[in-house]
This record gives C-alpha cells, structure tokens and sequence, in this order.
C-alpha cells in the first residue's frame, strides 16, 4: 500500500523530497565558457568598409546637401503669472467673495493679456478664462443686487389691508 505522503515510491526518496529531479550544478556566470574540445573559440572583428569612401557619416553634407539638425528641444514658453491669478481670483469672485474678487481676476486678467503679448509667455488661455468668469461674476452680482432691489422696494410698498 502506498503512503499519502508518497513514501515507498520509486520517484520520492528520501535524498530527494521534490519529485527526484535533478539540475545541473551551479556555474559561476563570471567564468568563462571553455568548450572542452576545442579550447576558447577564436572570433575575429568583421570587416567594416571604409566609412571615408563609403556611405557618408551623419552629420556630414553628402553632395553639396546640408547635414540633418534635429529641431532639438524647445522648452514651453513660461506661464504667465497673472494669467493663473485672475482665474484664480475669478473662481473666488464666483463662490466666496463676490465682487472684490471678480474685480481683481478681470483687472489681472487684462494686465497679463498685455504681458502675455508683450513678451511672449504662455497662459493666454488662462488671462482669457479669468476674464470671462470675471466679467461674469460680476453680472451675476449686479443681477441679484438688481432683484433684491426690486423686492424690496415692492415689498414696502405693498399694503396689509
């Protein structure tokens, strides 16, 4: 009868817990490889064609052609500062305070389209959003001050009788 464990069969000795496979031993890979028969293998360095004469080098003119220049990289132009500020400022202006803040993002937002034009940075698109929630912001504010107005002022004149 065979044992659960496998004991008792051929494959499952006891120098051999794991099925009884065998590997080859551990060769140290910074050793070098010698081919028993042979000795080392002798390689010899392939023939390149002279690259005088031969196809041109890059970089080089080939018949009166430019060389190749690469665009390169160009780094993104800078982001404006007061572009960020007056969307920033016109975000507040819109949730928290309300005319103070669209104010400042719509007056921001014009100084950094000149600056932007000026000296070539980015954030265009910024500047432009800060103005736009700027203006309105204060739209918005105007109105519900128009209508709170209104109100009032049709609710005292309204009579109780």
């Amino acid at each position: 009868m065979v044992n659960p464990q496998g004991e008792g069969s051929d494959a499952f000795e006891k120098d051999e817990p794991y099925g009884g496979q065998q590997y080859p031993p551990y060769q140290d890979p910074n050793t070098s490889y010698q081919n028993p028969q042979h000795g080392q293998p002798q390689y010899q360095d392939p023939q390149y064609p002279n690259p005088q004469y031969g196809q041109p080098q890059y970089g080089q003119p080939h018949y009166g052609q430019a060389p190749y220049v690469g665009a390169g990289f160009r780094p993104a132009p800078a982001t404006n500062t007061l572009a960020i500020v007056s969307l920033v400022l016109a975000v507040l202006g819109l949730t928290f305070i309300p005319l103070i803040a669209s104010v400042c993002a719509v007056v921001c937002g014009h100084v950094a389209k000149g600056q932007i034009k000026r000296t070539g940075e980015g954030g265009s698109g910024f500047a432009t959003a800060g103005l736009i929630v700027g203006y309105v912001s204060i739209a918005l504010f105007v109105l519900v001050l128009a209508a709170i107005f209104i109100f009032a002022l049709a609710a005292s004149n309204s009579s109780t009788y």
